[in-house]
């Protein structure tokens, strides 16, 4: 019974360190390092075993990466002059829908202008500017290419790290028998629960800006250039 007392002891301590040093993100991950060498210290009194994480103990090592898919953000502006201004626009929701895309925004202005915002697949969005821009005659284009890779990659350990933890909180708040330890440890559980929300949510986040590439055109009527 006593090297449990002890193993539920150590942990506890280094949940409330990390509790204390928690302020977001990235003091979440530095308390989950404060747990985790807890969690090592404890282990090494009932027999010295060794972290699962190898010798470097981070979430990123922890965590396979395939170094080859690139994680890009594209966003494309396009104006562009044509004699009818609600055909345009027809055709191009039209193009954001056959590509497997839709139309997230449009505004207009009569028949004079038409402005639509379109979220694309990002391996076809170049097929469909090319198609947009034959609509008419370009007047503007620009086009950014934002690669958030590392981002994606370092929110991807920080969820496997996250989820680690919370692991091992529900088991050592399965153990706690004392009302105050169980009070403290239920509060540190839903505090790195809200923190893992915050993660998944960015994560889907990235993974909607990576997937869809945003293409904003405005057609205008021929003569009826946009006032700037």
């Amino acid at each position: 019974m006593r090297p449990i007392r002890t193993l539920g002891a150590a942990l506890l301590a280094g949940l409330l360190f990390a509790g204390c040093s928690a302020g977001g993100e990235d003091d979440s991950v530095a308390g989950d390092a404060a747990a985790e060498d807890a969690e090592v210290a404890a282990e090494g009194v009932d027999g010295g075993a060794e972290p699962a994480g190898g010798e470097d103990g981070g979430a990123i090592s922890a965590v396979s990466i395939d170094p080859s898919p690139r994680h890009v953000i594209y966003n494309i502006d396009l104006v562009v002059e044509t004699d009818d201004v609600v055909r345009a626009a027809a055709r191009a929701a039209a193009l954001a829908e056959t590509s497997g895309g839709f139309v997230a925004s449009e505004s207009t202005e009569g028949a004079d202008s038409a402005t639509l915002t379109l979220r694309v697949p990002s391996e076809r969005h170049t097929t469909v500017v090319q198609d947009l821009e034959e609509l008419g005659e370009v007047e503007h284009r620009s086009r950014t290419a934002e690669d958030v890779t590392a981002e994606v990659v370092d929110v991807e350990a920080r969820v496997a790290s996250q989820r680690r933890s919370i692991a091992r909180i529900r088991e050592l708040l399965d153990q706690a028998s004392d009302l105050s330890d169980v009070v403290r440890i239920e509060s540190e559980l839903a505090s790195r629960e809200a923190g893992l929300d915050s993660l998944l949510s960015r994560q889907e986040q990235l993974g909607s800006l990576t997937t869809l590439a945003t293409v904003t055109v405005t057609f205008y009527q021929t003569d009826e250039a946009p006032e700037d």
